[in-house]
């Protein structure tokens, strides 16, 4: 990747299914027939496989309109876990697996490229979802307890992972957020996530997405 572009890829997943298709067979014109590949005990621990590990590979990733995106830096820990998540598969039959791809995301190091402000968007949309859900919770008491304060503030740590540009405008605005939270300031800082969320939904910076199902 050339010096002027961020080196950024999406991971894209390649997990074995639990609901494989052994065989299907038309009964008549409105019922089909299907016969599953594993017993109900095979799909449930097929499941939990995939559910574990598919949340340890996304946890660094920024969902970017379906897409997982993430550092180059944190291939090592999503390798790390598609491998784990392979040999698990693997101690309940040998055609079962998991993987990754890592496709490269260009994206251009001056913020006034489209695609920076594009995964700018989509980076400050889900800290502000994030942290909205939160707060919400916590703007209704009349007194914030210590130990939810400090796991808000802990939230706002752990929200830095998920600037994949390093962008100097987020990591500013994280940092005042935990200075406000430091210093028992709850509602305002709600309030004012709201409005930027709002403002990044009304010019289409930011897509309510669910969360994809594993692949």
């Amino acid at each position: 990747m050339t010096n002027d572009m961020r080196r950024l890829s999406i991971v894209r997943l390649n997990f074995s299914s639990a609901n494989q298709i052994l065989d299907s067979r038309d009964v008549d014109d409105q019922t089909r027939q299907v016969t599953l590949k594993w017993s109900p005990d095979v799909r449930k621990k097929i499941t939990t496989i995939r559910n574990k590990h598919v949340h340890l590979i996304k946890k660094p990733a920024l969902n970017f309109y379906g897409l997982n995106v993430i550092r180059d830096t944190d291939r090592a820990e999503v390798t790390g876990a598609a491998e784990a998540a392979d040999a698990e598969m693997k101690t309940l039959d040998a055609s079962l697996g998991a993987s990754v791809i890592f496709i490269p995301l260009y994206v251009e190091a001056e913020a006034k490229g489209q695609v920076y402000q594009q995964v700018l968007g989509a980076i400050q949309g889900r800290i502000y979802s994030e942290l909205l859900s939160r707060l919400t919770e916590l703007a209704g008491l009349e007194e914030v307890p210590k130990r939810s304060r400090t796991a808000l503030i802990g939230l706002v740590d752990r929200l830095k992972r998920w600037n994949v540009l390093d962008d100097p405008s987020i990591e500013q605005t994280l940092n005042e957020m935990k200075l406000s939270f430091q210093n028992d300031v709850i509602k305002p800082v709600m309030q004012d996530v709201q409005k930027e969320l709002d403002a990044l939904k009304s010019r289409g910076a930011f897509l309510e997405l669910d969360d994809e199902e594993a692949a």
